[in-house]
């Protein structure tokens, strides 16, 4: 009897389909990871475009009521009064008159932005100084570490 040695008949076949197959993990698992990080992109720069566009909206609110307080203290009367009116004008500030400050909040698509001025006066003239910044998202995570923001979440 004629013994049979060991052939590499399909040997090569088998070796080929191992390679496509793991040549074929490897691309699909490459495109899954570039796939994540452009969503992970997109998200990021959504969010940065819409904090700067919310630091935008603020700085022309504080702006607009640094010019209202000191239009409204023309008449040179005293400054609780002209605080009076300002806020009589403004139901979405709150003011607090132990620290005088004034406190108020604007929100843009899912982000809010907390702010606190100080209110101060030279020569009978009001000045608004912030105090503090507060980023954060509608769901509460925030996003400013003493009024500078935190890209880490």
């Amino acid at each position: 009897m004629k013994s049979r040695g060991v052939t590499l008949f399909g040997l090569p076949t088998l070796l080929t389909v191992f390679i496509v197959i793991t040549i074929l993990s490897f691309a699909t698992l490459s495109l899954l990871s570039a796939n994540s990080d452009r969503n992970a992109l997109k998200r990021t720069t959504s969010l940065v475009a819409s904090t700067y566009a919310l630091q935008s909206m603020t700085e022309e609110k504080i702006a607009s009521l640094a010019k209202e307080l000191t239009e409204t203290s023309q008449n040179r009367e005293n400054i609780d009064v002209i605080l009076s009116q300002f806020l009589l004008k403004h139901p979405e500030i709150t003011y607090n008159n132990t620290n005088r400050t004034l406190v108020f909040a604007l929100e843009y698509s899912v982000l809010r932005m907390d702010v606190t001025l100080e209110v101060g006066s030279i020569a009978d003239q009001p000045i608004l100084t912030r105090t503090s910044y507060r980023l954060s998202t509608k769901n509460g995570q925030d996003y400013s570490l003493d009024g500078d923001p935190v890209w880490g979440g």
